[in-house]
């Protein structure tokens, strides 16, 4: 009996960590280690040279497809294609992880973190492109602009969408990012828990991991805080809750975390030499130690489980990796040895590749049929030796069956639920027990209706209910619903998410009715072409006029009909309509307007009736406007013809003329914009029409004459206003300037700050004949600027600026006249 249990047990212990994408590791200086072999094996093959972070992945066979440090990507021969320059770190911890798309066999997403609290990113493989060999067709989206330098990746609860943890830098917030089938969904869910990291980048180092269950998530926070912290993780919401603090660490604190295959021990490195075994409390709090140590080395570095179930440890420069051979076990019998797999001559460094935590999962049985009224076929895939005996326990007391002590035992569920299944193996004289829970899954539910009668043009909508599932229809779509609009037998199969199937189905007839009408009676313009239209499926027409079409244009008044008959030659309907001409009264208007130029009038229109309207149209026949009255408001420049019309909204009327005559006099002032001197008597003269007014009348001797004379004190704009008989005006103006004492400011800042920055003479510009000069302290010109208006802004002839400092300046105001003296220059 225990030849033939050693027999079972060897035919299923190679299923203890059954996925293989975790099976090729490569790492540090050219090392690498194949785990299809036992014990694994090493490569020397590796192109990539890591300080700290880097990941790698294999097929589900465990063929590698490529790795990276962050930097480059390499597939198995060189660099992968647009591999290079990816924004990572290979000096980062965990500088990268690399996740497939779930549901799809090419495409991978490699996750990269920059070193010391700098940004996140993420690239897109395909593995299709290049000959199988993969490209990189996405590179460097940004995701977060501070990290730290974590990062770890967990299957969702469904086990097939993929959580990326990863934690913000400053903060004590983790993001959860999650991979479906459809990609990276761009919302993290975001936990706000546990310890702030950090003040500087020193906190931003260490390894963190989830459990291999997906349920727990460990963080090392080395240098700065000195701590673990463990949080528990729920894979349905991405949530991360419920810290608890382990410290006690001495020199440069914990630098590798990782969890034992059924996740009950958590192993931490020093970065010195100590490595602890803690055991998974139960509540949150702190921790009093920092557990049991179990062994101890030259120096330590990450930490990461192997499909072996061992975990294996890195130490720097090293040839070998350490081991802790049963790490599901308490205390020192978890067994850590040191130096346990030689690397080929190749060496290690502080980072071992991250993966998705989920491929190291212990799974110590599994079962088949979870569908209501299915057997459930259980076999045990536990790797425990000498198995002396086992008892499963089916989790369903109300059965006469729920033990068994075979091997590969069944049982059959009687209603849906979840039943905890637990084995327990006695082996070496010990008792080992393994609990599961097995889910099962009730079977979908479909009913598409009884069968109906549609009538032609009706749709139906078919549900099958039962959403998440997949679905076959007869007709080969495989979607949930399906549009019907042809008569026939609809079938489908539903396969819920648990593999549970049903099938429904729905027998659909048509028929047809003469639904059709024509519209209702009518009025059209004149010259106006209508279309009646009684289209049915099938049917055929005879209308009053003859035509046998499903539809007839006209452009004349009278009484049109049509009989229509179905396409089943049973059901016939006639329809009828009447067709009338909608007339206008006719239109007048007053007689001819005389305008002033931009002047406006009214214009009275008559003949509209109750809901017409009034267009109105310049002389080129381009339309104006519409209003609803009977006056119209325009503004002409000569003269023209305007034209009314009438409408309905619909019809139109003829264009009826109406003529407008313009009359415009012209303002005419023969002084120019001029500058005189204080007392100086100005003689204006202007032209026009009938009637002159100048405005103001300030320093006139008579404002309402042609040519009145002015003897400003300062300065003044005249405007000249010219009207006749009509109203009708026009105007121009002229402007007097009078000369003045110019003002020198001592002082200016030409900081560039808006206040004071320029040098401002005032009145200078009235003074045309003038001439600035500006000195240094040696007496050179180091500023010229004839004709000066104002604005100097502290620049030399060549436009540098001249240093803080007094300045001595001339300037010559006239031919006689100048002035002098110093400005200041503050900057």
């Amino acid at each position: 009996m225990k030849r033939i249990i050693f027999v079972l047990c060897l035919f299923y212990s190679g299923s203890l960590l059954a996925q293989k994408q975790g099976n090729i590791w490569y790492f540090g200086y050219g090392a690498g280690l194949n785990f299809n072999t036992s014990p694994p094996t090493a490569l020397t093959d590796s192109k990539m040279s890591a300080f700290e972070g880097c990941s790698s992945i294999a097929d589900a066979e465990g063929a590698l497809l490529f790795y990276t440090d962050g930097i480059t990507v390499y597939n198995r021969q060189d660099t992968m294609k647009n591999g290079n320059y990816l924004f990572g770190n290979p000096s980062s911890t965990q500088s990268g992880v690399i996740v497939p798309q779930p549901g799809s066999s090419s495409i991978y997403y490699v996750f990269t973190i920059l070193q010391e609290g700098r940004s996140m990113y993420y690239s897109i493989v395909d593995m299709s492109k290049n000959s199988g060999l993969g490209e990189v067709i996405e590179k460097n989206k940004l995701l977060i602009e501070k990290s730290t330098e974590k990062i770890t990746a967990v299957k969702h609860q469904n086990n097939q969408d993929i959580w990326v943890l990863t934690h913000e830098y400053q903060s004590n917030k983790f993001l959860c990012y999650l991979i479906t089938k459809d990609g990276l969904q761009p919302s993290p869910v975001a936990s706000s828990v546990g310890t702030y990291m950090a003040d500087d980048y020193l906190g931003t180092i260490g390894y963190m991991k989830a459990s291999p269950k997906g349920d727990k998530l460990a963080a090392a926070m080395d240098y700065s805080t000195n701590l673990v912290e463990i949080y528990d993780f729920d894979k349905v919401t991405g949530k991360i809750t419920n810290p608890q603090t382990i410290t006690g660490f001495q020199g440069f604190g914990p630098y590798g975390v990782e969890f034992s295959p059924n996740g009950q021990f958590l192993y931490i490195g020093e970065e010195g030499s100590n490595i602890y075994q803690v055991k998974m409390p139960a509540s949150s709090g702190t921790i009093a130690t920092k557990g049991v140590k179990i062994g101890t080395a030259s120096r330590l570095g990450a930490l990461q489980l192997a499909s072996d179930g061992k975990i294996y440890v890195a130490e720097p420069g090293g040839q070998y990796l350490h081991s802790i051979e049963q790490p599901n076990l308490e205390g020192l019998n978890c067994n850590f040895k040191n130096s346990t797999i030689y690397l080929g001559g190749k060496s290690s460094s502080f980072g071992l590749p991250n993966f998705i935590q989920s491929y190291f999962a212990e799974v110590a049985f599994s079962s088949v049929g979870t569908c209501i009224g299915e057997v459930t076929n259980f076999k045990m895939n536990t790797s425990l030796e000498n198995i002396q005996s086992m008892k499963w326990n089916f989790g369903d007391p109300s059965s006469p069956d729920n033990t068994s002590t075979t091997a590969t035992p069944s049982h059959k569920y009687a209603t849906v639920g979840t039943y905890p299944v637990t084995l327990e193996v006695l082996h070496d004289g010990e008792t080992t027990k393994f609990t599961k829970d097995v889910v099962i899954a009730p079977l979908p539910q479909v009913d598409l209706g009884k069968d109906v009668t549609l009538f032609y043009g009706q749709t139906l909508q078919l549900d099958a209910g039962n959403p998440g599932s997949t679905y076959k229809w007869n007709n080969g779509t495989a979607q949930q619903t399906l549009l019907v609009t042809a008569p026939g037998t609809y079938s489908v199969d539903v396969t819920s998410s648990a593999g549970c199937s049903s099938s429904g189905s729905i027998n659909i007839k048509y028929d047809q009715v003469i639904d059709v009408s024509l519209r209702t009676d009518t009025v059209i313009c004149k010259d106006e072409t209508i279309t009646l239209d009684v289209k049915l499926p099938g049917a055929t027409y005879l209308w009053s006029n003859g035509s046998t079409a499903s539809s007839i244009s006209l452009t004349q008044p009278g009484t049109y009909s049509v009989t229509i008959t179905n396409a089943y030659q049973n059901r016939t309907k006639t329809l009828s309509i009447k067709v009338a001409e909608y007339q206008f009264a006719p239109v007048t208007v007053t007689s001819n307007t005389v305008l002033c130029e931009w002047g406006s009038t009214s214009i009275t229109v008559k003949g509209a009736k109750a809901k017409e309207k009034y267009r109105w149209f310049d002389a080129n026949k381009n339309f104006v406007e519409e209003n609803s009255g009977t006056l119209f408001t325009g503004i002409i420049r000569r003269d023209t013809t305007l034209y009314a019309q009438l409408t309905n909204g619909k019809c139109e009327s003829t264009l009826y003329p109406v003529t407008l005559t313009f009359d415009k006099p012209l303002a005419t002032i023969y002084n120019k914009d001029t500058i005189v001197t204080l007392g100086d008597v100005v003689k204006l003269k202007g032209t026009g029409s009938k009637y002159f007014r100048w405005v103001p009348d300030t320093y006139l001797d008579n404002a309402n004459i042609a040519a009145p004379t002015s003897t400003p004190d300062d300065d003044i704009t005249y405007q000249l206003i010219v009207s006749n008989d009509n109203g009708c005006s026009d105007t121009s103006t002229v402007t007097i300037l009078v000369k003045k004492q110019v003002v020198i400011p001592n002082t200016f800042t030409p900081n560039g700050d808006g206040i004071n920055d320029v040098w401002n003479i005032k009145y200078v510009d009235r003074l045309l004949g003038n001439h600035l000069y500006i000195y240094n302290r040696n007496g050179s010109i180091i500023k010229d600027i004839k004709y000066y208006t104002g604005g100097w802004d502290g620049t030399n002839n060549s436009g540098k600026p001249l240093p803080a400092g007094v300045y001595y300046y001339v300037i010559q105001l006239d031919e006689k006249n100048k002035q002098s003296g110093y400005v200041t220059i503050i900057r």
